[in-house]
């Protein structure tokens, strides 16, 4: 929160005083939503389906339907990402503003991790998180802890693969309530994405850690929910809904129909 407030203030005295109020009002609205889904998950839930049902700017898709796609083809991640949107469509060049989801230095140190087995680089990133030692999850002693439960989960996942959340929950329900560290429900802990204007996935937020680790280990799958879409795209999920033949379809909307996100629009989900 201190963090939030002194990054607010700095944008005032370098950018005025409107667009820090826009910035503000922004991370107030993302807070109530993280807030309400701690809180009341179905009712707030149903709720955001509501919304995006009738908004303008939101998908047809559910923005809570979790799709299968391979973990090497997220090569990239947005720069201006949250956990509390879902169903959004948006146009701009936010798609194109974006960097090596391999090369973050978070990364990095889970590969160094995984690979070399040393765990001094992912503890100094964690030893930057604000408060995270003091986290009520863990003891005094939280980015140790916190290193344990991604080898455990790194081991986990060679022996059994990825498994979604609903999976998870279905073994151990009163566990993974308490082990999701998002400010999400469990339930919607799922790996977060964005879908670019050609249908690319982008890491948005949640399961960092379950996404890289799914890749080193040579994974097929992992599960990830979309937030965002670009208008392009969905666009493309509009044309593909409103035609009633798909052989119809210009070449270049025909050779999309594989992709992930439509397979709830051709028949195949």
């Amino acid at each position: 929160m201190k963090q939030k407030l002194s990054s607010i203030y700095g944008i005032l005295v370098s950018d005025g005083f409107f667009t820090a109020v826009r910035v503000a009002n922004r991370y107030v609205r993302k807070r109530i939503v993280q807030l309400c889904l701690q809180k009341h998950p179905i009712a707030t839930i149903q709720t955001i389906k509501i919304q995006t049902r009738f908004h303008p700017n939101r998908t047809d898709a559910d923005p809570f339907k979790s799709i299968q796609v391979d973990p090497q083809s997220i090569t990239h991640a947005i720069t201006d990402g949250s956990a509390s949107s879902w169903g959004i469509v948006e146009s701009g060049s936010w798609d194109k503003e974006v960097e090596q989801f391999k090369e973050r230095s978070y990364c990095k140190a889970i590969e160094t991790l995984i690979e070399q087995g040393d765990s001094d680089k992912l503890e100094r990133e964690l030893a930057q998180i604000p408060d995270y030692s003091s986290s009520p999850r863990y003891s005094s002693g939280g980015i140790e802890e916190r290193v344990k439960e991604i080898r455990s989960l790194e081991e986990t996942m060679r022996r059994h693969g990825y498994r979604s959340q609903e999976e998870l929950l279905s073994q151990d329900e009163d566990y993974h309530q308490k082990a999701a560290n998002d400010p999400v429900p469990a339930e919607l802990n799922e790996i977060l994405v964005d879908i670019g204007r050609d249908g690319e996935v982008l890491y948005r937020w949640c399961g960092q850690n379950r996404l890289r680790l799914a890749q080193l280990l040579g994974l097929d799958t992992v599960v990830v929910i979309v937030a965002r879409r670009h208008s392009e795209w969905q666009a493309t999920r509009d044309e593909i809904r409103s035609t009633n033949w798909l052989d119809g379809l210009d070449g270049e909307t025909s050779d999309k129909l594989s992709h992930p996100d439509l397979q709830d629009l051709n028949g195949n989900e």
